[in-house]
């Protein structure tokens, strides 16, 4: 948890992230390491220590942390023009000198991991602005990224395309590949399932 705290970038506007890289000094933007802001990363740490808080008991501080960095990064790393996360960003708005995918390129698994935070962080706390993230992010994934024209099947429930342009339309038709597996898009979805059971039984 101490590590969060480290990435934990509050430096500007209060825009609340978690940045790939942090040196042994703290934060710095002097290196474009420095700078890289990865929005699914920086969401997936966030669910990620919001289920450590409860599983080995974090405190009031984690999980604020946790909560503005959902807020942050959705906010930061979202796409006003297009919709959609973008893939990695340059914190200060420099041009990013190394990105093995177009950065503001749209991928699957971001939007994976801002499904999952915005569940959890709604059923944690019932804020209406998480839920209204989560209809916004499932609104921009379910149009973008899950093949509708699946021959035989119902509309809408064909595999998830990995990657696209900024502009939403297919990078690639591809649906796996070395890096794009049977990974992110069950674990999202069942995860979300069990978030949203266990909150109503709860109620």
């Amino acid at each position: 948890m101490k590590g969060c705290e480290r990435h934990f970038d509050t430096r500007s506007n209060n825009r609340n992230v978690f940045l790939e890289s942090c040196s042994a000094t703290g934060l710095s933007s002097e290196t474009p390491a420095g700078r890289h802001f990865n929005p699914g990363h920086s969401l997936e740490v966030a669910w990620f220590l919001l289920l450590m808080c409860d599983a080995v008991g974090g405190s009031e501080t984690h999980t604020k942390i946790a909560l503005d960095v959902i807020s942050g990064s959705l906010n930061l790393g979202w796409d006003d023009q297009y919709g959609g996360l973008f893939y990695m960003m340059d914190i200060e708005g420099e041009p990013l000198l190394d990105s093995t995918v177009m950065a503001d390129g749209k991928l699957w698994w971001p939007h994976t991991e801002a499904l999952i935070a915005c569940t959890l962080a709604y059923t944690i706390t019932g804020e209406a602005k998480y839920l209204a993230w989560l209809q916004k992010v499932h609104d921009y994934t379910y149009s973008t990224f899950v093949d509708r024209n699946v021959e035989g099947g119902t509309e809408g429930t064909g595999e998830w395309f990995g990657y696209c342009n900024r502009d939403g339309t297919l990078a690639r038709t591809s649906k796996g590949g070395n890096y794009k597996g049977f990974f992110h898009v069950p674990r999202a979805l069942l995860m979300c399932i069990q978030l949203v059971e266990a909150w109503e039984a709860s109620k």
